[in-house]
């Protein structure tokens, strides 16, 4: 896959610097909560905000529980209309009670799959890092080597247990398939549960010592 295709695929772009190296700051949330420039991205359930220009919608340290679990996303690389370039993202992981306060109407939230290509490239690095990282930290509250709850350390991207034992995010390799014929039609399946207007490309997966794996059409 090219650099000029993968730039056409929605959800496939992202401009913003990892800066992994600050994740080794001390006390790193209270740093980012400190500073007045951060934007803090509230995530509930896997869902987001978009304010009224339909871009992602920020919010300030203050209205971010002290409990909540912060993921340090990264830094901008590039001068926009509500952050410039160097600004720090956060997502801030909120439970009901956090994100009735933020925003009490519920149909506000609104999930990645129904607004994600309407993003700016920034924008959507932001969200899908934020929805896979807050998906990790649901399933991973618990060490599974004792059994012991972990703590979220390293902004967000590495769990710790009372042992000293550390967990990092997994990457699952999967593949996702673009099948089109002679007439340059491409082949989408649906699922039962989705809405009657949406459909997606085909994917598969990838075992450890296998093979992609996946339905191949008749």
């Amino acid at each position: 896959m090219t650099v000029e295709f993968a730039a056409r695929l929605p959800l496939a772009r992202n401009e913003l610097d990892r800066d992994a190296e600050y994740r080794a700051t001390p006390d790193l949330d209270r740093v980012l909560r400190d500073d007045p420039a951060t934007r803090f991205l509230p995530v509930h359930a896997g869902a987001m905000l978009r304010g009224g220009d339909g871009a992602l919608r920020f919010v300030d340290a203050g209205q971010v529980p002290e409990d909540a679990t912060l993921l340090y996303l990264g830094r901008a690389v590039a001068d926009a209309a509500d952050a410039p370039a160097g600004t720090r993202f956060v997502a801030a992981l909120v439970d009901d009670d956090a994100a009735a306060a933020i925003e009490p109407d519920t149909a506000a939230w609104e999930n990645l799959r129904m607004f994600g290509t309407e993003l700016s490239a920034r924008d959507q690095g932001l969200a899908v890092e934020a929805v896979a990282m807050a998906n990790w930290h649901a399933v991973h509250g618990f060490s599974p080597r004792t059994g012991s709850a972990t703590e979220s350390t390293s902004g967000g991207w590495v769990r710790r247990d009372p042992e000293g034992h550390q967990h990092f995010p997994r990457t699952d390799a999967a593949i996702i398939v673009g099948i089109t014929d002679g007439e340059d039609r491409i082949l989408l399946g649906s699922n039962a549960a989705w809405d009657a207007n949406r459909y997606s490309l085909l994917a598969g997966f990838v075992e450890p010592g296998g093979v992609a794996r996946g339905r191949r059409p008749a």
